[in-house]
């Protein structure tokens, strides 16, 4: 939140006392001011408040989770449990893909892919172009031979069932239909349109770089935790989103008269509102006018991007007084009249109306404009009449000031829609201040930080649970691996014993003679 800091720094280290100027550099240990307030204030107060309501957080989220374990009983969940392979060739093609061997073998293809895709750039080479379809092809064809491989080692349906390797397939589907459309596009004439849209398929080539969270088993893990956090950061994220809502809708309300970019060149009287304004205009895309672009305004306040400038830029309010003498020499000779020596007792709304008249008179003769490059000075006289109106109604007007000058003609304001009347330009600062505060302790303080650390809990404790254990009643430490094979042995020596028990009965009953033991139902 050290925003604009570094300029305030070097400000405060040009001072040299309460009755001389700045001067450059004159005093450099200010700055360890500016570096102990910010530890104190942004590194150790503001955390050590976020750490007290992060840990309020976890409190009340362990209490819930016990009141769920009372009402609830935990049940362990078992994923189906395949039967082992029985043909030789699936048994050997199996005991080979299943080895580390293998998987760092095509990790390091893996990663040699990531590598040529580096080569690729904007008007490459011819080279460049070749080396990119043949190692397209090569990967195509390696990646697509390991689908194969592992199709073959398991049945579809069980290799389907891992998401990693409907991934896998998915990739490599991509990539024959890339290498598809790469050939189709030299060998059958076809709409140039028609290619480039086809080609686009290309562009799924660079998900096989995501094939690395395969081999990296700490990466695997991490996204893994990412996965597993998103329940627990929905109540967050609906939250967040709940409070920009309300708040881009309350921004509406506060600062949506104000004049965005754009607007002091609107046609005709439309432009006379936000030439005022014309040196205090918002940026055409973070404003207050509608929600959309207030949600974009309230998220560059969330992230801290430059923030103090779009709060001090929403903070205009009508400064009136007697006017300047410089501003009554010039506004005296475009007026080519007879005007008094001094401004002193002159309403600054006269001089107003006449500098709008004037620009009038020089920017639409006989009512009649041209928009262009210039507009809304296209004379230099114009442009000066411009001049004097600003220092007269600048950096806005109020309600009763557009009311008026719209009442006599001199204002139109027909882009804020003909439902509202001609507004102000101006806004309270006072209820800026609190807008912009609650709104940033909110969500830059308090939101946010609680994603992280929720974030980082959940990878704590991915780290602590290596391994994750499945807990069943009476044998709380049982792994799924280890389930699964007992249950293929079990299942193995039960299907043979009943084929040994059906045999022997058959060459009973061949014999004539009858068997009293009844085959049990193991299943």
């Amino acid at each position: 939140m050290a925003d604009m800091l570094v300029v305030v720094q070097f400000e405060g280290m040009d001072t040299v006392s309460r009755v001389e100027g700045p001067l450059a550099g004159n005093s450099p240990m200010v700055s360890l001011f500016y570096v102990f307030g910010l530890l104190v204030s942004s590194f150790l107060v503001i955390n050590l408040v976020i750490g007290v309501f992060i840990d309020a957080y976890y409190t009340a989220a362990s209490q819930m989770q016990m009141e769920e374990k009372i009402t609830r009983e935990p049940r362990a969940k078992f994923p189906p449990i395949d039967d082992d392979v029985q043909s030789p060739v699936r048994v050997a093609i199996s005991d080979v893909v299943s080895t580390d061997t293998f998987d760092m073998f095509i990790a390091f293809f893996i990663v040699t892919n990531i590598t040529t895709m580096g080569f690729e750039s904007f008007k490459q080479a011819s080279w460049q172009t070749e080396f990119g379809a043949v190692s397209n092809f090569f990967f195509s064809l390696v990646f697509g031979w390991e689908c194969l491989f592992k199709l073959c080692a398991y049945c579809p349906k069980r290799y389907y069932r891992a998401g990693w390797n409907r991934f896998d397939f998915f990739i490599v589907m991509v990539s024959f239909g890339g290498v598809l459309i790469d050939g189709l596009g030299t060998a059958i004439p076809l709409d140039p349109r028609t290619i480039r849209v086809l080609r686009l398929f290309r562009i799924f080539r660079i998900l096989r770089a995501f094939r690395i969270l395969k081999a990296a088993k700490g990466l695997t893990r991490i996204v893994g935790t990412l996965a597993k956090s998103l329940p627990a950061l929905r109540n967050l994220v609906a939250l967040l989103c709940l409070i920009f809502f309300i708040f881009g809708v309350l921004g509406v309300s506060l600062f949506g008269g104000l004049c965005v970019s754009g607007e002091e060149a609107s046609p005709g009287l439309e432009a006379v509102r936000c030439m005022i304004s014309s040196d205090y205009l918002q940026d055409a895309k973070v404003n207050f006018r509608d929600v959309g672009h207030a949600l974009a305004a309230l998220l560059r306040l969330a992230t801290s991007d430059n923030w103090t400038a779009l709060m001090y830029g929403m903070f205009l309010m009508p400064r009136r007084g007697e006017l300047s003498a410089g501003l009554w020499r010039q506004f005296s000779a475009l007026n080519g009249t007879k005007t008094p020596l001094t401004p002193a007792g002159v309403n600054y709304m006269e001089v107003a109306e006449a500098s709008i008249r004037g620009w009038m008179s020089e920017s639409m003769p006989d009512g009649r404009y041209e928009m262009s490059a210039q507009w809304p000075y296209p004379t230099d006289r114009a442009s000066q009449w411009g001049t004097v109106l600003r220092g007269v109604l600048a950096p806005c007007i109020t309600d009763e000031e557009a009311a008026h000058l719209e009442s006599i003609g001199l204002m139109d304001c027909t882009t804020l829609g003909n439902a509202r009347p001609c507004a102000s330009t101006c806004s309270d600062p006072a209820s800026g201040y609190i807008y912009f505060f609650v709104f940033t302790i909110l969500s830059a303080f308090f939101l946010m930080q609680l994603v992280i650390a929720v974030l980082l809990q959940q990878l704590m404790n991915s780290s602590d649970k290596q391994e994750v254990h499945l807990r069943t009643p009476g044998c709380e430490h049982l792994k799924l691996k280890v389930f699964g094979r007992m249950h293929r042995r079990w299942r193995f020596s039960a299907i043979q014993k009943l084929r040994a028990s059906a045999k022997a009965a058959r060459r009973r009953s061949s014999m004539g003679q009858q068997s009293n033991t009844p085959i049990p139902d193991m299943f």
